[in-house]
This record gives structure tokens, C-alpha cells and sequence, in this order.
């Protein structure tokens, strides 16, 4: 039959242009999966609040950082770019179940490839020792050019 006719529409989270075919224009607001459930997450439901505390703290040390961060499919919950370092912090029950633990897996090679250490903090610990956790992330900003990124850093 005739080929349809493409439209070009911007991704309502990142703001890329990219072409859609027909009525699917009618449908599709974002470019990909990772733009969809970011602008969704945050929408809905905003920053966890182990995520609040450590931004707070980051806040506290005058250290900037970006929620929500991507690196291509994957997405960090906090990146310190004065730093080149991304913090998950990872709640109690989902990040002990098996997808959780596969995914934060292979995001770490993909963040290593780029030499980018990702900081692992667990809800509990940022509830019970947050001096614990601003030590750590000290730690690591002056570590991080003799660190090997393929270790997960998990304080």
C-alpha cells in the first residue's frame, strides 16, 4: 500500500525531535521507554524519600548534582557532575529482589565503561548514619582517580 506519511514530534521529557508514522503522532508524546517512565516516575510520585535525604545532604555539602540522570537506557537517581560520580540509593525491599539486583548489575558496567563509579546507598543506612553516608561520598570524590569503576560501591 502507500506509504504513510511521518510527522515529527517532540519528546515531552527531553525535548528530541523524532518522526512517528500516521495516527501514532495521536499517541506517542516521548522518543523511548527510558523518557516515558522518567517523566511518569517523577510525575506521579517524585524523589523517594532516601533520595530527599541524600539530596539534602548533597545540598548541606554545596555539592551539586542532577536527579534522574541517563546514561543511554539507564538512569541514575542522583549524578554529581562537578564530580563525575552517580549515587542509587537503594530502597530496602526492591533492590533485594533478583530483576533489581540483575539491573543495578549491568548498570554498572555500563556506567564503567565511561568511568563512572556508582555509589550504592541502602535505605536503612541513610536512615540509621548519614554521617556514614557524607563520609563516603567524600571518600569517593577524592579517590575517584585511583578507583576502578567495575567494583558497585556499596557502603
Amino acid at each position: 500500500g502507500p506509504k504513510t506519511q511521518l510527522t515529527e514530534i517532540y519528546c515531552k521529557q527531553c525535548g528530541k525531535a523524532f518522526s512517528v508514522r500516521g495516527k501514532e503522532s495521536e499517541r506517542r508524546t516521548f522518543c523511548s521507554q527510558p523518557c516515558a517512565w522518567r517523566f511518569n516516575h517523577h510525575a506521579r510520585w517524585g524523589a523517594t524519600v532516601p533520595e530527599r535525604v541524600i539530596q539534602a545532604l548533597l545540598l548541606g555539602m554545596g555539592i551539586a548534582y542532577i536527579p534522574e540522570w541517563m546514561l543511554g537506557l539507564y538512569r541514575a537517581d542522583l549524578y554529581l557532575p562537578d564530580h563525575g560520580i552517580a549515587i542509587e540509593c537503594d530502597g530496602d525491599y526492591w533492590h533485594t529482589l533478583e530483576p533489581s539486583i540483575r539491573a543495578s548489575a549491568r548498570k554498572a558496567v555500563v556506567f564503567a565503561e565511561v568511568n563512572i563509579p556508582v555509589l550504592h546507598f541502602s535505605e536503612t543506612l541513610i536512615n540509621k548514619n548519614l554521617t556514614q553516608c557524607k563520609k563516603a561520598i567524600l571518600d569517593v570524590i577524592r579517590e575517584k582517580q585511583s578507583l576502578t569503576c567495575e567494583q558497585l560501591i556499596l557502603v
